[in-house]
């Protein structure tokens, strides 16, 4: 099975053209997706964590990785 995005839940494979990207964790997301996940916690106050582990966002940077 191909490794999909935790937002849209699209496989990475059927969205070749969409950029991906990953906090130090390693989980990986289409980077639009991780802007607009991030947009929707900071405007509800939320602080951001990893979607999958939790992981803090002061304690991760998102990264391109592809």
């Amino acid at each position: 099975m191909d490794e999909q995005c935790p937002v849209c839940k699209d496989a990475f494979g059927s969205t070749p053209d969409l950029p991906v990207s990953a906090m130090t964790c390693g989980h990986r997301m289409h980077e639009e997706c991780m802007r607009e996940f991030c947009l929707v916690k900071q405007q509800n106050a939320a602080t951001i964590t990893c979607p999958i582990c939790s992981l803090n966002s002061h304690d991760a940077h998102a990264i391109e990785v592809s």
